[in-house]
């Protein structure tokens, strides 16, 4: 191979390395001004990471007379805050005649709160409505299980089993603002997802 022929080879194969090495960090990083640090281009934000799995519902006794639970919404995610409105989930103060909130007898398994209601909603939500948990903040309410909608006289041994399940309407992920004035840019594009606390006996 004669030494033109040989540096033709050698120069091509560079180009082509360098040509590698262009393509690559290019994916990678975005250029960005002088002084500036360049960032990875594929890395995820956690706020897109966020969800509404991250939202934890959890049920407790806290009282005996009258028979009253504690209700619990927990932010899971370890730095994005999580906005939603409070209509249908655990924080609804009508989340026991809407339903959501399931008495069932312990030994036979019958729901002992049949009814329930629909509720017709006035929008935008009150700012009150809207709950932002920041990472790891808890907010709760109590509920008391009593007639007409809770039949305890039905009850034998004077224990029931309690739950709550439901869907989660929009979940803002960030610290965006989202209120009343904000409400027509933003229902619908939040994310949403079913919600359910694990069953706990609950002693009357």
């Amino acid at each position: 191979m004669s030494n033109l022929t040989f540096r033709s080879f050698a120069f091509a194969a560079f180009l082509i390395f360098l040509v590698f090495n262009l393509a690559y960090n290019l994916k990678a990083y975005v250029c960005l001004p002088s002084g500036l640090t360049s960032t990875p281009f594929f890395t995820s934000s956690s706020a897109t990471m966020a969800s509404p799995s991250h939202l934890q519902v959890s049920l407790a006794q806290k009282s005996k007379s009258p028979p009253t639970v504690t209700l619990r919404v927990k932010n899971t995610h370890p730095d994005t805050a999580l906005t939603f409105v409070t209509w249908n989930t655990p924080l609804d103060g009508a989340i026991l005649p809407l339903g959501n909130l399931a008495i069932t007898h312990p030994s036979s398994g019958e729901r002992l709160n049949k009814d329930s209601i629909k509720i017709s909603r006035k929008t935008p939500p009150d700012a009150d409505q809207f709950v932002t948990l920041a990472p790891g903040e808890t907010r709760e309410q109590d509920v008391e299980l009593k007639g007409p909608l809770v039949p305890l006289d039905k009850v034998d041994g004077g224990k029931v089993q309690v739950s709550c399940s439901g869907k989660w309407g929009d979940v803002w992920a960030g610290s965006e603002d989202v209120g009343p004035s904000s409400w027509d840019a933003k229902v619908g594009k939040g994310a949403s997802g079913e919600w359910e606390s694990q069953a706990i006996e609950v002693e009357l």
